[in-house]
């Protein structure tokens, strides 16, 4: 209530009406005539320094002053210096008239000095000013109760924030809305225009806090240049109440996210499944799990080859949302600690490398510098088998990385070849790979040659010459060169399908090789859920 607090007091302006100020004359300082008074303090001792508080009027007859005739423009320039609000003199006694020069200090530092009548009671003046003033408190404190509870009734009427802010509307005679720490709009009066402020009015805020969260602001427009007392009183109630209605809404979702995260490590994990209870938990949630699906799994780096951390992060929901939007809105998704499970719905969109690609561009539509690698597991008809898609995206991943580094898309079933080959030991195949490709190694070793290359471009463009020639920037006449020269090295390649395929092998196991030289995989752990 700091906000509606700084406007309880009155003016020195308006004490000058009050009965026991009536003679008194605003001498100098005019323009600081607007200074707000909210306590009085009297001074007949010469250390009154110690003594002093912000916006108190200071009553004096100067007897400390009394004998030293630049002690008043020292006084005058400490006071204002430490925000009270006036000085009221009475000379004569101790001290003559305040001099010119004491009135151009005041005048410069917009300090109100009062000269007193010589007949004006101390006593009071102290009971005319804090009596109004306390007054003034009564009736804002009643003011403050009577919105509080205006403002109360809405949320315990069962209103939300819309309501909320339409109360607070009427109540300030202004536009008004909340937002969140984001500055999207979350409630806004009927005549308020999101995202502008309406013109000729003044902006006022208050932030919406809970202890050290911070849920977003209040904003009210008013087309008055000065911001009413009680509309600072009404913003302040409505902020708290805010933030208490989100504090709660935010404890609410947190238990329920992890309900949904419980319920998801369940359908991907090993552990038993009772499908009855695992539908009903999930149709709460609302999702379909009688529905096929296949799951998905995301890892992302960054450029430099980091984790990208995901998990509790800003940018979590934001991928999660992209997932959902790019692969429909039967998809479930959730956050690990670096990317993203996927619970596909294979009705709309089939688990392979397209859906898998579609799923890459939205990604990287969110973060366009990341490294997104994706593995896909087989789609799977009952919940209680999901837990086997997930195996499989896990290992599809795991081998990929191994193949093909930080960036690509995989399906299970596209990995057949390898995951066969990965069940061979690396003694096994790194002598099937010497047998097999051993003459033409040996060849590019002596040589500098670069028949090797070309066997691999070669099988990747499915035995295409013209594909592979231009893949290898190379004539085409080049290319049916080094062929020869691979025909004579490792036989006659050219009618023989089984050699073809023990050469291939050979070659997707130097491949498979190579890439367990970088290193193994990495764990993947879950945590944290978005679903749409």
């Amino acid at each position: 209530m700091a906000g509606s607090s700084t406007n309880i007091g009155i003016t020195v302006e308006e004490a000058l009406t009050l009965p026991a100020l009536a003679h008194a004359r605003l001498v100098a300082g005019a323009s600081g005539s607007r200074r707000r008074i909210r306590s009085v303090n009297m001074m007949e001792v010469p250390d009154i320094a110690a003594w002093l508080r912000e916006d108190e009027l200071l009553v004096t007859t100067a007897y400390p002053l009394r004998n030293d005739a630049r002690a008043l423009p020292e006084l005058i320039r400490l006071l204002a210096e430490r925000g009270l609000a006036g000085l009221a003199l009475k000379p004569g006694r101790y001290i003559a008239q305040s001099a010119a020069e004491t009135h151009a200090l005041a005048d410069e530092l917009a300090f109100p000095l009062i000269e007193l009548d010589v007949g004006a009671s101390f006593n009071d003046i102290l009971g005319d000013v804090l009596g109004t003033i306390l007054n003034r408190q009564a009736v804002q404190l009643e003011r403050s109760q009577a919105i509080h509870e205006r403002l109360t009734s809405v949320v315990l009427a069962g209103g939300g924030l819309p309501d909320l802010i339409e109360a607070l509307a009427q109540l300030t005679q202004g536009h008004a809305a909340i937002v969140d720490a984001h500055g999207t709009v979350l409630a806004a009066s009927s005549d308020t225009a999101y995202g502008l402020d309406p013109p000729g009015t003044t902006q006022t805020v208050r932030a919406i806090r809970a202890g050290s969260a911070n849920y977003g602001s209040v904003i009210v427009w008013s087309h008055d240049e000065r911001i009413a007392p009680d509309t600072l009183v009404a913003m302040d109630h409505a902020a708290t109440i805010a933030a208490l209605a989100m504090a709660q809404a935010e404890g609410l979702a947190s238990r329920e996210h992890r309900s949904r995260v419980l319920l998801l490590e369940e359908l991907v994990s090993w552990h038993t499944l009772d499908r009855d209870d695992a539908l009903a938990r999930g149709a709460a949630f609302g999702w379909d799990l009688t529905r096929p699906r296949a799951a998905v799994l995301v890892e992302l780096r960054r450029p430099d080859g980091q984790e990208l951390l995901v998990a509790g992060q800003p940018l979590e929901e934001q991928l999660v949302h992209a997932t959902t939007r790019a692969l429909g809105q039967g998809t479930i998704a959730w956050a690990l600690r670096s990317g993203i499970v996927v619970l596909l719905e294979t009705g709309t969109i089939q688990p392979d490398v397209h859906a898998g690609q579609i799923l890459q561009a939205a990604v990287r539509g969110v973060h366009s510098s990341l490294h997104v690698a994706i593995g896909i597991g087989r789609e799977y008809g009952d919940l209680v088998d999901f837990h086997h898609s997930y195996r499989e995206a896990v290992e599809t991943l795991t081998l990929g990385q191994q193949l093909h580094g930080a960036h690509f898309v995989a399906a299970y079933d596209q990995m057949a070849v390898y995951r066969l080959l990965s069940e061979v030991s690396s003694d096994g195949l790194e002598r099937h790979v010497q047998d097999t490709l051993g003459p033409v190694i040996e060849f590019d070793r002596r040589h500098n040659g670069a028949l090797v290359e070309t066997l691999e471009c070669y099988l990747r463009n499915n035995r295409n010459r013209a594909a592979t020639a231009r893949a290898l920037f190379v004539h085409y006449n080049t290319l049916r060169y080094r062929l020869g020269q691979i025909d004579r090295l490792l036989g006659c390649l050219n009618d023989e399908r089984d050699a073809w395929l023990t050469v291939e092998l050979a070659m997707r196991a130097r491949w498979l090789l190579m890439a367990q030289g970088r290193g193994r995989p990495r764990r993947f752990e879950r945590s944290s859920l978005h679903e749409s």
